[in-house]
């Protein structure tokens, strides 16, 4: 119920935000903005699944220090609509061995943008959107900001 005073579609997020930039870090301009519907992750091999047990944080360190530089982690598809197939993009593949760092714990935040923004931008998608969790609407983020956030 709290995540509905945020949202009317709990269960997704919105990805226009990470396509309104190229790789160099130039902002795309707003009209040229191309983005998709649904990104998927697909593990490529068993050494990259987690296992279903509970673990103390040195055991999942060891686990993923375990996952070596080049090994291929991921395979990442997306579609480009509601209705759309999935359309393979590429592979995720590790440059380096895992290691401890408290960079994600001080320094990594993400803003998980809301799937009505992305409706703004393709009302199409609102009449074939049918996840649960989510009653599709074109409609501003204006409507969850606290008041006096601009």
């Amino acid at each position: 119920m709290k995540f509905d005073q945020a949202s009317q579609c709990v269960s997704m997020v919105g990805l226009s935000d990470m396509c309104a930039y190229a790789q160099d870090g130039r902002q795309t301009p707003t009209d040229a903005i191309e983005f998709p519907y649904d990104i998927t992750f697909a593990a490529s091999s068993a050494k990259v699944y987690i296992p279903n047990k509970k673990m103390s944080d040195e055991e999942m360190y060891n686990h993923l220090s375990a996952i070596g530089q080049g090994t291929h982690l991921l395979d990442v598809y997306a579609k480009a609509s509601p209705t759309a197939e999935k359309a393979f993009l590429g592979k995720l593949t590790t440059t380096s061995s895992c290691v401890k760092s408290v960079f994600g714990d001080q320094s990594l935040f993400f803003r998980h943008q809301r799937m009505e923004e992305d409706f703004v931008k393709k009302p199409t998608w609102v009449g074939v959107v049918t996840a649960p969790g989510c009653k599709a609407a074109a409609v501003s983020s204006s409507k969850w900001q606290c008041p006096g956030v601009h």
